[in-house]
């Protein structure tokens, strides 16, 4: 938890709390040239220890995150497939269509980040 340890530790601060500090933004930045977590915290002023334990957090969450979205559409491949359906012949749907769809498995899906 190396780099949510960072961003918790900034809490009581003046700072508000979903600000990064320079370091983080800097961090974000490098990582987006090359998504090498690891190389992008050390370039971001990180020691290696915590450049690796920030690289290791990251891929957890990742391959959690991954594997949430996968079960999701697993278990709601007949709606995607009657949501195709109806697209390849309506070019637009409604939100409560889609909802109308999932039925009683509207309490499997979740919001973002949930």
């Amino acid at each position: 938890m190396a780099l949510a340890g960072h961003i918790k530790s900034t809490v009581g601060r003046k700072r508000p709390p979903n600000k990064l500090t320079h370091k983080q933004k800097t961090f974000v930045d490098e990582f987006l040239l090359d998504l090498n977590a690891t190389q992008a915290a050390i370039r971001a002023g990180y020691s290696e220890k915590t450049a690796t334990e920030i690289d290791e957090e990251m891929r957890a969450t990742i391959k959690f995150h991954d594997e949430k979205a996968k079960k999701l559409l697993r278990d709601n491949i007949d709606v995607l497939h009657k949501i195709v359906e109806v697209l390849m012949k309506e070019e637009t749907i409604e939100g409560s269509y889609i909802m109308d769809l999932l039925g009683p498995k509207k309490s499997k899906v979740e919001p973002v980040g949930g």
